[in-house]
């Protein structure tokens, strides 16, 4: 006869430890993962994006005007979705719900958001969202190295460019004895009590 009150026999030693792990999968809308999977994946759907815009792109229809922005559009979707799916994933792992995702569209507060996903570390041991993350694969240490010097590239030739727009635009408003072009119609995104 069995006892009703006898304790269950199961090993819950690993996750007793927290030794309990999974290896995330790249098309996964669920589970976690950490921040080198966050860069390597994002650099991974901004590339099939491109893909994506590209191979639509090249197909000869004859269309109206509107639809020649169709491939952006579709292509927007694409990075929507994915964006939205890797940052969830993303604050699963650092024990947060899901739903603060969308925060990284907001023009303000998405860049700080980002950053802060990008270098908050996760939970190590199993949370509300599952089982922590496996340990990093080559192949994911080797793409986010690739992202992040992608990143700051492109931060740099940024900064580059509006500081090149600025001082010529106010060089020839100096040459040309015009006044100062106010802020929000002019490229004068870089503030006034620096130098130019």
């Amino acid at each position: 006869m069995s006892n009703p009150y006898h304790a269950p026999a199961a090993d819950l030693s690993a996750l007793r430890h927290g030794d309990a792990s999974y290896a995330p999968s790249l098309f996964a809308i669920e589970g976690r993962i950490g921040r080198v999977r966050y860069l390597a994946y994002g650099l991974g759907a901004v590339f099939a994006a491109m893909v994506l815009w590209y191979a639509m792109a090249a197909v000869p229809i004859d269309v109206g005007p509107n639809l020649y922005m169709a491939p952006s559009v579709v292509q927007a979707l694409f990075l929507l979705f994915a964006g939205t799916v890797l940052a969830r994933r993303r604050l699963h792992d650092l024990g947060f719900s899901g739903w603060w995702a969308p925060i990284q569209f907001i023009p303000v507060l998405g860049i700080p958001f980002v950053l802060w996903l990008l270098a908050a570390p996760g939970v190590r041991t199993p949370n509300r969202f599952g089982p922590a993350p496996a340990a990093n694969a080559r192949l994911a240490i080797a793409t986010a190295s690739v992202a992040a010097l992608l990143l700051a590239t492109s931060l740099l030739q940024t900064g580059a460019f509006f500081y090149v727009r600025l001082t010529t635009q106010s060089a020839m408003e100096r040459q040309l004895n015009l006044p100062p072009t106010p802020w929000p119609i002019s490229w004068r995104t870089w503030p006034y009590w620096l130098p130019h």
